[in-house]
């Protein structure tokens, strides 16, 4: 199994997964970190205006449902982390996944962490959506988020 044969990237997932290794194992099988890779980059983008709303939306819908979330609920969990015991940047003992410390300060500013905290409700709320089987737009629900996360960036 390419899993266990790759012992690094094997140690990053159990890491990164909170040492859950079937959940590390479906990391890996739904791609592992190139998610990660593609949604950072679509944010990026997104959060410079070389990405519309509507076209990063359509970018996730391709993703795993349970990986997206997963990542983006990491991301502000890591930032809010990394804000709350306001970490000197070299020094990621607090950040869960240290590779994503250049995004997070693009993304972070002591000025909008209040926003951060509205925005992971926001993230969780059309998690709990989607989960629910409530037939809920997935395009908008997403569509919705993005917005929020440009909102957010744009208050620093």
């Amino acid at each position: 199994n390419a899993f266990v044969n790759d012992l690094s990237s094997t140690k990053q997932l159990l890491s990164i997964s909170d040492n859950r290794p079937l959940f590390a194992l479906a990391m890996h099988e739904a791609g592992g970190t190139q998610i990660c890779d593609r949604l950072s980059k679509g944010l990026k983008q997104l959060t410079q205006g070389d990405l519309s709303v509507v076209g990063m939306a359509e970018q996730c819908l391709d993703e795993d449902e349970e990986q997206l979330f997963f990542w983006l609920n990491l991301w502000l969990a890591d930032m809010a982390r990394w804000l709350a015991v306001r970490v000197d940047v070299q020094d990621d003992q607090a950040l869960k996944l240290t590779r994503m410390r250049s995004f997070y300060q693009q993304m972070v500013s002591a000025n909008n962490y209040p926003q951060l905290f509205a925005l992971s409700d926001l993230v969780l709320d059309a998690q709990r959506q989607l989960q629910s089987g409530s037939n809920a737009n997935k395009q908008l629900l997403l569509e919705n988020l993005l917005i929020a996360w440009c909102d957010w960036v744009q208050q620093k």
